[in-house]
């Protein structure tokens, strides 16, 4: 059991993760301007994460692949059955990218996993939970479509995959 916290100052986002009671570790996702990345550093997520052993300690930020273009909003969640985290990231060129794993070193990604816009707006766009009883990820975010009867999409990630069920829109 988690409880997610969003903080969001202009465009700079940051999205963690605080365990609860029972849980002893914590991983953090964040978009900054440190280490490299192409085509920018603000566009790949980093990551750190707290593992609580003695007295505790941060790991070292990690940097995982590219989104593509400079990452707008990011949110991190956990499964309640699993080890599986998701972050999920909407960037400057419209497109949402999908990173799963089950132990912080080894990430799959699903680039361009849905489109949110075309020109560049200043709201998220999507969110992302894990179901408590199956541990199947559900993503739903706003349909890049002229259609208005056709407003939110979605994809689930079962809970014993790393890759993303065909879009629903």
């Amino acid at each position: 059991h988690y409880c997610s916290i969003i903080c969001s100052l202009c465009y700079s986002t940051v999205a963690y993760t605080h365990p609860l009671a029972e849980a002893t570790n914590a991983t953090i996702a964040y978009r900054s301007n440190t280490g490299a990345c192409s085509p920018s550093a603000i566009s790949c997520p980093k990551i750190r994460a707290w593992d609580s052993t003695d007295n505790g300690a941060w790991d070292p930020e990690t940097i995982l692949p590219t989104a593509g273009s400079p990452i707008r909003y990011l949110t991190i969640a956990y499964s309640n059955i699993s080890t599986k985290r998701a972050i999920v990231t909407q960037s400057d060129d419209g497109w949402l990218d999908a990173y799963v794993s089950y132990n912080n070193t080894d990430w799959t990604v699903t680039n361009n996993i849905a489109q949110v816009w075309t020109t560049a707006a200043s709201n998220k766009r999507f969110d992302i939970a894990f179901e408590t009883a199956t541990g199947d990820a559900l993503l739903t975010y706003g349909v890049l479509n002229t259609n208005t009867a056709c407003d939110l999409g979605y994809k689930v990630l079962p809970a014993d995959q790393l890759s993303w069920v065909a879009a629903s829109q």
